[in-house]
């Protein structure tokens, strides 16, 4: 209850920054990009990267993945992982990241048709196109590396854990984490997105600070429901934060306020997600 209690101050943390913040006029996308050409390319490649497992053996396992299962042969960081398995805490981590996928397009909708003097739905594309990208190269790195390495989840560990689900194809997708992944890859590059719309509201930091807060919370959620080790959270935090920071920023136009109006609030953020 305390958790779903935080995710749910940290969704209310962001709305009303994001989609209720009264902009200076004339804030607009900071993007450039062909939208066409990006969402058909990473429709394509979200669509590919979803074929992935069809291209590896899926059949029911005929012993755990783990083989031994002994727990002294994982590192001490993780060693303490195998005994969770709370169903509660994996609702929890889906529920945040079905909201981290869904709210950054939806509140970048309202943010763009709002604000005053801005770029309207036009914008809003633009905006889309960034994350959805954003989405897709994380999505794909996720997909192939799950497949190739097939690292066993924390639950195989689990002498408490039936055998049904320790023979399940899923058991070997530990490594990295997608749901760590996606959760800071969308939460950073949407927090990036409103900050180069709004580089002088304080309002800013309210967006960064729900993003990061929900993202870690859909992150340890994994942990807590035996779904992964905490390298596995780790990596794909930093992988997501990753991709979530070079996507956008690869296609900022350079078309905002003067620098000298901007430079520190805008690098702030990002310098404190960095000590996250």
């Amino acid at each position: 209850m305390k958790s779903t209690l935080t995710a749910l101050i940290a969704l209310a943390a962001m709305l009303p920054a994001a989609a209720f913040a009264q902009a200076d006029p004339g804030h607009k996308t900071p993007y450039e990009a062909n939208e066409a050409l990006e969402l058909g390319l990473s429709g394509a490649s979200i669509a590919a990267s979803a074929l992935i497992p069809k291209l590896f053996l899926e059949e029911d396992l005929t012993a755990p993945a783990c083989g031994g299962c002994d727990i002294d042969s994982i590192n001490p960081l993780d060693r303490p992982v195998t005994g969770y398995d709370s169903a509660a805490a994996r609702l929890i981590s889906d529920v945040g990241l079905v909201g981290l996928i869904t709210l950054p397009l939806a509140l970048s909708f309202a943010d763009a048709a709002m604000t005053e003097g801005g770029d309207g739905l036009d914008g809003f594309l633009t905006d889309a196109t960034i994350l959805t990208e954003t989405f897709a190269v994380q999505f794909a790195l996720v997909q192939i590396i799950k497949y190739t390495v097939e690292r066993p989840r924390p639950f195989t560990y689990n002498p408490d854990v039936p055998l049904e689900r320790k023979l399940d194809y899923d058991s070997t997708l530990s490594f990295f984490s997608g749901h760590s992944s996606t959760a800071f890859s969308m939460a950073v590059a949407y927090a990036i997105t409103y900050q180069e719309r709004h580089p002088d509201e304080a309002s800013r930091f309210v967006v960064w600070t729900g993003a990061l807060g929900l993202a870690a919370l859909t992150s340890s959620m994994r942990i807590a429901g035996g779904k992964h080790f905490w390298t596995d959270v780790l990596t794909g935090a930093l992988v997501g934060t990753s991709v979530g920071v070079i996507i956008p920023v690869l296609h900022l136009s350079g078309d905002g306020p003067p620098p000298a109006a901007t430079a520190k609030p805008s690098l702030t953020p990002i310098m404190l997600m960095g000590t996250f």
